[in-house]
């Protein structure tokens, strides 16, 4: 009978012989984040991301259109530029294509303000003021002040 226990993703990672190539992979994708960030001008890398290298091709998504075009009018310095700075791994950038990716909006949720009315406010501090409890008078001092005037 044939073990079918399920291996955890540290199992994976530490025994597959394919794990050493996608953590080398992952690590050199990091650095090329780094390298990017520096031959760029200005805060042009907080706007892109490094979307995968793969013989020699980087493809970097751009967050919009605006961005993307001004990195095309830089792409064709960058493989020599991102190459130099990459000498030690014994790897090179010969092309960049750029892509427009958007990234996820993130969803802020509205801050929540509420308010007392005056007739709440005066019953909580009349409160606040019988507390003995110095912690519980102020947050309950705070919790007055939100009244609506």
């Amino acid at each position: 009978m044939v073990n079918m226990r399920t291996k955890s993703l540290g199992e994976l990672l530490e025994h597959g012989d394919q794990s050493n190539s996608l953590i080398s992979h992952a690590n050199f994708i990091l650095d090329l984040r780094k390298v990017l960030a520096k031959v760029l001008p200005g805060d042009l890398a907080s706007h892109c991301s490094i979307a995968n290298y793969k013989s020699g091709k980087l493809v970097v998504f751009a967050d919009n259109n605006a961005i993307a075009a001004k990195l095309k009018l830089l792409a064709t310095g960058l493989p020599e530029k991102i190459s130099a700075q990459l000498k030690q791994t014994g790897r090179q950038v010969t092309v960049v294509v750029i892509e427009v990716q958007p990234r996820a909006a993130v969803a802020v949720a509205p801050r929540k303000t509420t308010s007392l009315s005056p007739r709440s406010a005066d019953e909580i501090r009349i409160l606040a003021e019988q507390v003995t409890d110095s912690k519980l008078k102020h947050i309950l001092a705070s919790l007055a002040s939100r009244s609506q005037k």
